[in-house]
């Protein structure tokens, strides 16, 4: 995984980073992009979030000593199938009194992380896309050149944050047209109780390819191919169950438990898994 070509033209992980520490203020909702958000099917909601939460990753990449590629990888294969996310282990977590911590970036590439675990974990939730997104507006806004004062010595932050915004929607946009939600699996993730008849017709949607985001939109065979081979080469991502976890079943507790996951074998893909 290398970072798309919009992103080597904003040259983000060249940027310096003089923040003491993590600046994040709440943004009020962007009513138009929960409208837009609303329409899109799980695997488009965790495909918008993959690709948002790209920016973060790379803007901070040459800040850090962690592995990039393989969170965005792992994020991207969960699109596919959200059960490829490995559980939480507390003992893989850094301690408090880690030094990692005290390390802005490291710390920001720790919570994107979260941030995409706890849309998963809630079950696809609509509402952490927009901390997702609150997250991105920050770190590229106010993440940049401070002087002692505390004050931005750049507009840069700014314009990044105005070019995010336009690549959010328009991003939106694409992925709804490609994969949109039906009117059963709305009511089944709005829902805190759906009965077992709605569940039983959800549907998760069509999977996103990486490069309909960051390239072009592929053909239907185009993408079934690419994801393909996307998932056969992924190897001991340490974000992402093994196979043997996944046929078993257990490497993930859904808070609704008569939605049915996606078939197929795992870290392969068909036409018969849309």
């Amino acid at each position: 995984m290398v970072p798309p070509d919009y992103v080597k033209q904003l040259k983000l992980s060249e940027l310096p980073v003089h923040f003491k520490d993590l600046p994040l203020k709440r943004l009020p909702i962007d009513a138009v992009l929960a409208r837009k958000s609303l329409k899109l099917s799980p695997r488009g909601v965790i495909a918008l979030a993959a690709a948002m939460s790209e920016w973060v990753v790379w803007r901070i990449d040459a800040h850090h000593d962690f592995e990039s590629e393989r969170l965005v990888e792992a994020m991207w294969a969960c699109s596919v199938h959200p059960s490829y996310l490995a559980p939480f282990q507390i003992d893989n977590w850094p301690k408090p009194s880690d030094p990692v911590w005290d390390s802005p970036p490291s710390k920001a590439f720790l919570s994107i992380q979260h941030h995409f675990r706890k849309l998963i974990e809630g079950m696809i939730g609509y509402q952490q896309l927009h901390d997702i997104s609150n997250w991105c507006y920050n770190v590229l806004e106010t993440g940049m050149f401070k002087n002692k004062k505390n004050r931005l010595e750049s507009t840069i932050g700014k314009e990044l944050a105005t070019t995010f915004h336009s690549w959010l929607h328009e991003t939106t946009d694409k992925i709804s047209s490609l994969s949109p939600a039906n009117e059963i699996t709305y009511k089944c993730l709005i829902e805190q109780t759906p009965s077992q008849e709605l569940q039983s017709k959800f549907s998760w949607g069509s999977p996103i390819s990486r490069r309909d985001i960051h390239e072009e939109i592929l053909s239907h065979s185009e993408r079934t191919k690419t994801i393909d081979s996307f998932l056969k080469g992924i190897k001991d991502n340490p974000y992402l169950c093994n196979k043997d976890t996944i046929q078993k079943n257990k490497c993930w507790v859904f808070s609704k438990h008569g939605i049915p996951m996606p078939k197929g074998a795992p870290y392969t893909f068909n036409e018969e898994m849309f």
